[in-house]
């Protein structure tokens, strides 16, 4: 029982706390985009950061609309094919 003690802390020691208890992001950018979802509620693009692995990623979160804001706008379109070659790529 004590050596498989041993092997969990040895091994907590080498993950990030992220791994261990989920990322914990923080707000490191704020957009001047927003879109309204379903209900009228506005949502700005945020570039959120993880604190302790630092890994980046795009968030749309709850908002206030602010006078300088740009509202998303989508349009629906014709198919367009992606060339084979920006597929493979990722």
């Amino acid at each position: 029982m004590i050596d498989e003690v041993k092997k969990q802390i040895k091994l907590l020691r080498y993950k990030s706390p992220c791994k261990i208890s989920g990322h914990q992001w923080r707000i490191k950018q704020r957009s001047n985009v927003i879109q309204f979802d379903y209900m009228g509620y506005p949502l700005r693009l945020f570039i959120c950061e993880c604190k302790y692995c630092m890994k980046s990623e795009q968030m749309w979160i709850d908002s206030t609309e602010c006078k300088n804001d740009v509202v998303l706008q989508w349009y629906d379109d014709d198919y367009i094919p992606i060339p084979p070659k920006a597929e493979s790529e990722g």
